[in-house]
């Protein structure tokens, strides 16, 4: 069992700030000096093995960044309506889970085949800054829940692998920070030789 947890804090003066606009009907995603932006927030990990044929972990990520650029910029007096409200378009909330089985000397001594599942949570989170708008109608990026599994066969003491993978095999609606969809089910394989000794 290997359990680990941190805390985060950083104070950055100097915060690039990835943004997104529409031009002639056409969105487009750019970046931009910001100023001082405070994060803080904390991680925690658990992976737990069983003799060498299962393990399962997962890690858990909570993670609140604020404009802490008090007034306008190129203005002493006009204070920011922003102050100390959460950065859009990032996720503060998500977290991943994967569980393997493994099955050693299978059909021939060195050979090993293995069985994955592993899948990502995000919590929803707003595009634009949280505080405008009426909150009914603001444009947040969705809730998201992703599952994929795998399955490889190892040879010869890893010399030869097969390997097959379904991602997002629920088929679930899927985004980027900018909203933008991520493509749906998806199926990949790999035949790979390590030609070291």
């Amino acid at each position: 069992l290997y359990a680990e947890a941190g805390l985060i804090y950083r104070d950055t003066k100097d915060y690039i700030k990835r943004g997104l606009d529409v031009l002639g009907g056409t969105s487009y995603g750019y970046y931009e000096n910001h100023g001082h932006v405070r994060t803080k927030g904390y991680n925690l990990s658990l992976l737990y093995s069983f003799s060498h044929w299962f393990d399962i972990g997962g890690t858990f990520n909570s993670i609140d960044t604020r404009d802490y650029e008090k007034f306008l910029a190129g203005s002493s007096l006009q204070e920011s309506m922003h102050y100390k409200v959460r950065m859009p378009n990032l996720p503060y909330r998500y977290a991943n889970i994967n569980a393997n089985f493994y099955w050693n000397d299978l059909f021939v001594r060195g050979n090993v085949l293995s069985i994955g599942y592993d899948s990502y949570w995000q919590h929803d989170f707003p595009l634009y800054w949280e505080n405008l708008g009426d909150k009914d109608s603001k444009n947040m990026v969705p809730e998201q829940f992703s599952h994929n599994l795998s399955l490889s066969y190892t040879m010869k003491n890893g010399r030869y692998n097969v390997s097959f993978e379904c991602r997002n095999f629920t088929d679930a609606q899927l985004f980027d920070n900018f909203s933008l969809q991520k493509a749906g089910r998806a199926f990949y394989g790999k035949f790979r030789v390590f030609f070291g000794k």
